[in-house]
């Protein structure tokens, strides 16, 4: 993957960042998907942004509401967005890859809602089978 970059600084905070062996992993995957270097590049650094700013410490689950706040706090930090600065689709891309590099590695927390419209005491939050 350090392929993917033709300056010795870039290769070096690829590849000290954190979580290498999971990035590569998706990253990996997302060349044999077909997708351009340049665009694998793009994930790669925006990859470590995500990271920084979810204060992944652990590789952990992660739910959609924590990361759309690390979205937004890295919208609001002006020093996280190198010479490119902000455009009107920048926390959108932060998100999405996000929930691609989480969903990967199937760590990423979907939280659903359930309406139910019956009695109360038909719901049963239990195992399958439980009364």
């Amino acid at each position: 993957m350090e392929s993917l970059y033709s300056r010795p600084y870039a290769r070096l905070r690829y590849s000290e960042g954190p979580f290498l062996k999971e990035r590569e992993h998706f990253l990996a995957h997302q060349l044999a998907q077909g997708h351009p270097p340049q665009v694998v590049r793009a994930t790669a650094s925006m990859l470590l942004r995500v990271i920084q700013f979810l204060e992944l410490r652990t590789f952990r689950e992660v739910s959609l509401e924590e990361l759309g706040r690390a979205a937004e706090r890295w919208i609001r930090d002006g020093t996280a967005h190198g010479y490119q600065g902000i455009g009107p689709k920048s926390e959108e891309r932060f998100i999405r890859i996000g929930r691609q590099w989480l969903g990967f590695h199937k760590m990423l927390v979907v939280l659903i809602s359930v309406f139910w419209f019956g009695p109360a005491s038909e719901v049963n939050f239990g195992p399958p089978g439980s009364s």
